[in-house]
């Protein structure tokens, strides 16, 4: 046996002992072995052949860290494999979301293609006749409010049906000296207000903790009201005014504030306006006027009109919806 302490050929017959022990055979074995230490072991067998035992615990300590660093490097790819396979699903799962929400069943359009096969042949059935694609606002005899304080039409896909699925609407007001646009929302749209002709007084509020927008928006300017937000727009002016308003939804839906108020049960109302009688609510409802209505009593005593003082105040009857709970 070899006296530096390694003894692995103690015991061996000569055949079996390795011919190039001594030689660096040790580590050409070890290379046959392992063969994802070589680039190490070469550069340790170059060094001699003496393979006492501080050289092999040498070694044995190499060999365990370079299994260290190739677990860690495995360890790191496993994760940016994780990592990649993750963001891949976040991917895969925002599409997923992003088309969801995309998909929305427009009730309007299925409620207008009742009398047809299919919505290809009512959007064929619009489409062979030019005169489906321009709407009158002058002389329209559908989507028109009329009141004291002028006219205000609207072209959407309730009598307006080329805009079925263009998620588009236009309201165009014609508003007498001091008229006003009463106080409404758009259910379901988002609207830009274009003063074409003269100045008016605009303004909003979207809900509860928020607080009043207002402004003066002259003639060549454009306001903004947010979907679902109270809003209004009175003419200034002593002089007709006009104003065209154009909507992100081909049916945006109009519900005037007052008119949708004291439609509530009576009772409901006198309780919400702090407890005042029946009576009077019943008052204060007779004296609703029809959009588009007057404005201020500022504009309209600046302009020498007559002040909003001899009003019809017959006494309605109560109105009671509980019937139909």
């Amino acid at each position: 046996g070899s006296m530096n302490g390694y003894t692995s050929n103690i015991g061996m017959k000569q055949d079996q002992v390795n011919p190039n022990y001594g030689q660096g055979g040790f580590g050409q074995q070890q290379e046959q072995q392992r063969p994802m230490f070589r680039p190490q072991l070469q550069s340790q067998t170059s060094q001699g052949s003496n393979y006492g035992g501080s050289r092999f615990l040498d070694q044995s300590r190499s060999q365990i860290g370079s299994t260290f660093q190739r677990k860690m490097m495995f360890d790191q790819q496993q994760r940016k494999h994780s990592s990649k396979l993750a963001t891949i699903c976040i991917f895969h799962v925002k599409i997923v979301l992003v088309v969801a929400g995309m998909v929305e069943p427009n009730i309007k359009f299925l409620e207008d293609i009742k009398g047809s096969v299919n919505e290809i042949s009512l959007e064929e059935k619009l489409a062979n006749m030019s005169s489906n694609y321009v709407f009158d606002f002058k002389n329209a005899q559908v989507g028109v409010s009329t009141g004291n304080g002028g006219r205000v039409v609207s072209a959407n896909a309730r009598n307006f049906p080329i805009l079925i699925n263009h998620k588009i609407a236009m309201t165009v007001g014609f508003l007498e000296p001091c008229g006003m646009n009463l106080p409404h929302v758009h259910p379901r749209a988002t609207e830009i207000n274009y003063a074409a002709k003269g100045d008016f007084q605009t303004g909003f509020f979207q809900e509860n903790g928020g607080k009043f927008v207002g402004h003066i928006v002259r003639e060549g300017q454009v306001s903004v009201f947010p979907q679902g937000a109270i809003h209004f727009e009175q003419n200034m002016g002593c002089e007709t005014a006009m104003f065209v308003a154009a909507f992100d939804h081909e049916d945006p839906g109009t519900l005037t504030i007052a008119d949708g108020f004291f439609s509530l049960p009576t009772d409901i109302l006198a309780a919400s306006l702090g407890g005042i009688s029946e009576d009077d609510v019943m008052r204060l409802g007779s004296n609703l006027p029809k959009n588009a209505g007057f404005g201020t009593e500022e504009c309209l005593i600046r302009c020498g009109l007559k002040p909003q003082q001899d009003r019809n105040i017959d006494v309605r009857q109560p109105v009671n919806n509980y019937e139909q709970y």
